[in-house]
């Protein structure tokens, strides 16, 4: 069997963005957008950028660095699009963002969502019937 290598941006054909299912069964999330879900599994995923580059505030919480220009080039949605996307986000309490302005990106909190505590969400019987 002769097989190819890999050659530049072949290897992203592996590289997948995962938006957490209990984001599209969850009341809680069913304010949002299709585009939101989208845009916070892109977050998500570059929740792991920021770990190998330690971008972490003084608190050590990790933070996204990505300007919505590049967004939009990644994504292929609109700049403003994708600003209502992460307004919505903010809005349910998922990221926060932290605008530095005089031209630099905004950062990004990605919050973690899931509850500590089952008994004050509402998808615990959801989770339980997907099992």
């Amino acid at each position: 069997m002769k097989l190819d290598y890999h050659y530049g941006r072949q290897a992203f054909q592996y590289a997948m963005v995962e938006i957490p299912l209990l984001m599209f069964i969850d009341d809680a999330f069913e304010p949002l957008s299709i585009e939101a879900k989208v845009v916070y599994g892109i977050l998500l995923q570059r929740i792991r950028l920021a770990n190998r580059n330690g971008w972490r505030d003084e608190e050590g919480r990790l933070y996204v660095v990505y300007p919505l220009e590049q967004m939009h080039k990644d994504i292929g949605l609109s700049t403003r699009t994708i600003s209502t996307a992460l307004k919505q986000l903010e809005d349910i309490g998922i990221i926060d963002i932290c605008i530095r302005g005089q031209g630099k990106p905004n950062l990004y909190y990605v919050k973690n969502f899931i509850y500590k505590d089952e008994e004050n969400c509402s998808r615990g019987a959801k989770i339980a019937s997907l099992e």
